[in-house]
């Protein structure tokens, strides 16, 4: 069986890409890292893991258990508005979360394929 890890699954692209590959992947284990419950409560299509990705101590521990195939990295400080009121806030953030999940993987060796999606 596949494991999939979703960054920023209770976001709009998140949830959205974890119920298509809910419905278009056979033999796929789904499992989504936010630091916000996903809408609506806990989706049966995925196994839902509460984390901030700049505590790289859990996230180490998370990634560890899920031994992911396939990271797809969509968590981020989003709001163009917000941004641009603090800039170097919203990039220290995104590049830090992004930098961990490269950092973990790396040291736990695990052989994963990640995708980061930004608008950057």
């Amino acid at each position: 069986m596949k494991h999939l890890l979703i960054t920023g699954i209770s976001g709009f692209v998140g949830s959205y890409l974890a119920d298509y590959c809910a419905r278009n992947e056979q033999k796929i284990s789904i499992h989504g890292l936010d630091i916000s419950a996903p809408p609506g409560g806990r989706d049966a299509a995925y196994r839902y893991y509460h984390a901030d990705l700049l505590d790289k101590a859990r996230v180490e521990a998370l990634i560890r258990e899920i031994n992911p195939d396939t990271i797809m990295h969509l968590a981020s400080f989003s709001s163009v508005g917000d941004s641009w009121k603090d800039p170097i806030k919203s990039f220290k953030n995104n590049t830090t979360i992004f930098l961990n999940l490269l950092e973990i993987t790396h040291s736990l060796k695990i052989p994963c394929r990640i995708l980061s999606v930004g608008s950057s």
